[in-house]
């Protein structure tokens, strides 16, 4: 046949023996890893004795192209009443820090984000700034608008989130982006800026953007930047509580956390209340959250403190004379999750975190301690994770700590029989029950 009064070329590709995909936990996308070929549009030819229109052209006219585009360049130089309202804010104002935040929770608490990603404001920003509603592109452009217009650095950072697959840097088209996020400088640092979530802290762009690297579409000066949470994320799990001869365990639970963890509990509370959303995320565990409080503190709110009274039937198997109790009433790592013994994928953890575990239980009056389980200490190569645990007892109150910290969040293939490791190490530790017996003196 013909294309265009030209003859059309067909291509048949066959592929033989493919393996499946298995997922595997600890994944960025499956879109990532399978098996396909992906085409994308060199030129466009509209009519015969016209030149082809290109599209696939270099990461240099890229930057030129986003910048020239209407949806973004006039949207971000042309908006009056956002310079106005940056001025007002910045007003007074000495340092950049102070006015960087002072835009930032501006744009996060006016603006509400629809769920769509985009890296264009396709209809201005008047628009969405007087409706609060608005897309990624619209939040964070926004965002990067008000910044320049307070005289502060702010350029745009075109990405692709997770679930959209990673970023082929060989392929300088522009249709592989789905989402914008905003650079800026402070203190002689970079840092990138993301709006849309109201419970994400200042430190951290939203999870599903940490995939890779992202486009720094500057012209004449774009680079890639690396995606990646250079804060830490950390939850603290302090207990004390009290265990009776029939198995019931109850007490208070004082938590803290940062970063992912604390933006996931406020979303949760947020859709569904407090004394329901604790319930359901515990419903396994069969824990009762009897009476619940949430504070936030920090310069920008970015710490949530946590306190529960809880309350366990049958957490202990109590059999008369003997008591059986695994101590890590929280978190505890029920099982290894990588359990193939070889791995096809690289491990990613998103994001690096840390999680504390201190608990002390009042052993019920007339019962010891016949065994306590041996400290413990797992480090991976290069201290890029580590686990440590142990166990006291001191005039009647057993004391349990455990720390589980991921300081890197990509491991090769090579490197996964190491994590493999490691976490049969956690698995088995956490297991480990407490012994209670009856003092028949």
């Amino acid at each position: 046949g013909n294309c265009v009064g030209e003859p059309c070329k067909k291509i048949r590709i066959v592929l033989k023996d493919v393996p499946a995909f298995k997922p595997e936990p600890h994944i960025s996308s499956a879109e990532n890893y399978k098996s396909k070929i992906s085409f994308e549009i060199a030129a466009i030819k509209f009519r015969y004795n016209y030149p082809p229109q290109g599209i696939l052209g270099t990461w240099d006219a890229l930057a030129f192209r986003y910048h020239e585009d209407e949806f973004f360049g006039d949207n971000v130089k042309n908006s009056g009443p956002l310079r106005e309202i940056a001025e007002n804010l910045v007003k007074g104002k000495a340092f950049p820090e102070e006015k960087m935040m002072a835009i930032y929770d501006y744009v996060k608490g006016h603006m509400e984000w629809n769920k769509r990603h985009s890296v264009y404001c396709y209809e201005g920003l008047k628009k969405p700034h007087e409706s609060g509603v608005g897309s990624s592109a619209d939040i964070n452009l926004m965002l990067l608008s008000m910044l320049r217009y307070a005289g502060l650095p702010a350029d745009p950072v075109l990405i692709s989130t997770r679930d959209n697959g990673m970023v082929r840097q060989e392929v300088p088209i522009g249709t592989q982006f789905n989402n914008v996020l905003v650079l800026t400088q402070l203190g002689g640092k970079e840092i990138l800026l993301d709006a849309t979530d109201k419970h994400l802290g200042f430190d951290f762009i939203p999870e599903d953007c940490l995939n890779g690297v992202g486009y720094l579409a500057v012209r004449e000066n774009w680079r890639w930047i690396d995606l990646k949470s250079f804060a830490k994320t950390k939850v603290v799990y302090k207990g004390e509580f009290t265990i009776d001869e029939s198995g019931l365990l109850k007490g208070k639970l004082a938590t803290t956390k940062n970063g992912y963890e604390a933006q996931k509990t406020k979303t949760g509370v947020a859709h569904h209340g407090d004394e329901k959303y604790w319930n359901d995320q515990f419903m396994e565990t069969r824990i009762k959250f009897d009476h619940s409080t949430l504070r936030t503190k920090g310069a920008h709110h970015e710490t949530l403190e946590e306190d529960h009274e809880i309350t366990l039937d049958a957490f202990a198997e109590s059999g008369g004379d003997v008591i059986y109790f695994s101590p890590v009433v929280f978190n505890q790592l029920k099982e290894n999750p990588f359990k193939q013994e070889e791995r096809r994928y690289p491990v990613d953890f998103a994001y690096p975190r840390e999680m504390i575990y201190m608990a002390t239980f009042d052993i019920p009056e007339g019962f010891l301690v016949e065994e306590i389980p041996q400290p413990r200490l797992a480090i991976l190569p290069d201290n890029t994770g580590r686990f440590s645990y142990s166990a006291t007892l001191n005039n009647g109150k057993l004391t349990v700590m455990n720390q589980f910290v991921m300081n890197r969040t990509l491991f090769d293939v090579d490197e996964y029989p190491d994590v493999r490791e490691f976490f049969k190490v956690i698995a088995a530790k956490q297991a480990e029950q407490i012994v209670l017996v009856k003092d028949n003196k």
